[in-house]
Formats: structure tokens, sequence, C-alpha cells
């Protein structure tokens, strides 16, 4: 029975992986450049309600997690909300990701960039069909857009690499999300 449900899961992983990267461009133009979609995933709440799902784009694909974090090239992340999720919670998750997957100095330097990402958020939080984008171009910081929109810049170098560790950290969020985020296949074999 163990092998029928592991092999139930991997299938679904992938039929969802799939699934949810129709969702998304294969490619986001960032100014002069395009990037890559790099990988996919779904953040399910507690209860197993699908929250939103997440595209990252980089100039070029990677598996390797610490080498996107420790970088400074140009990447985005894309959510797509698929849940209503007011601000107290957004700004809840955020901060738990964050401060599993951070140490006390980085959380430390972050916290006014924090402040300022929460004055660029809807005032009402999100709602199904939302679309956060975090557009990182090294030198300049990340743009903020929401549904489409510029919502404004957070000047930072170090913002999105810190933002992106609650995927891609040492405690992410969940495995399957990260190795998803990182284009592996949820059976491990690669893409």
């Amino acid at each position: 029975m163990n092998i029928v449900s592991a092999l139930m899961f991997v299938l679904l992983s992938l039929f969802s992986a799939g699934s949810i990267a129709a969702e998304f461009p294969a490619e986001y133009s960032q100014g002069k450049r395009d990037l890559v979609m790099n990988g996919v995933a779904k953040r399910l709440s507690r209860d197993n309600k699908l929250q939103y799902n997440v595209a990252l784009y980089l100039v070029a694909k990677s598996g390797d997690a610490q080498a996107i974090l420790t970088g400074n090239a140009p990447g985005a992340i894309s959510i797509r909300f698929e849940d209503k999720l007011s601000p107290r919670k957004a700004k809840s998750l955020l901060l738990e990701d964050l401060f599993v997957n951070l140490d006390d100095a980085a959380l430390q330097r972050l916290a006014p960039v924090l402040d300022k990402l929460m004055t660029l958020g809807p005032s009402n939080g999100f709602v199904s069909g939302d679309n956060a984008v975090f557009s990182y171009s090294p030198g300049e910081g990340t743009e903020v857009f929401l549904n489409g929109h510029s919502a404004g810049v957070i000047p930072s170098n170090e913002f999105f690499f810190c933002f992106l560790s609650q995927w891609l950290g040492p405690h992410p969020i969940n495995r399957v999300e990260k190795m998803g985020l990182l284009g592996i296949k949820a059976d491990g074999s690669g893409t």
C-alpha cells in the first residue's frame, strides 16, 4: 500500500506542477532582459486549502538553492493568490517564514524594509486572482507590482534574496515547494 501511495503522490505532484506552470508565462520581461521560469509551486494552508501559486524567474535555470540565494543576479517571483489573505495574515505568514530562515542580524537589517513592504500591499489584503510580482535588479532593488501596476521599489539589494529564503532557505515552507521552485520533479529525478 505504501508503494501505491508514493506513486500516487508523485503522479499528482507532477500533474499539479504542470497545471500550475500553465498559469504563468514561460518568461518574465524585466526591462531589457527576459528571465526564464525556473520553477513553480503552490502553498497550502495547514488545513490543506490552496493559498497561492508561485513562480520563480531567473536569468538562467538553476536547481541550486544556495547559489540562487547567495548570488546577485536579476530575478523575479510571481505570486497568484487563490484565497483571501488579510494584511495581518500576510504579514504573519511572511514573518514566520523569514524568522526560521534568517539569522538575527539579517532580520534586524530587514526590519525597516519589511515595514516599507507592508505599506505597498493592498490595504484590504489579497483576494483570489490577485497577482504580486517582486522583480529584482542588482543595484536598483526590488520593484513590487500588484495586478500589473507598480506599487513601489524596495531599494535594498538584500531584500529579494531574504524574501526568497522562505521558499529556498534551509527551512523552507515545505520541501515540495522548494523542489518545485528549483524546477526539480517531486520524484527527485530533475527536470
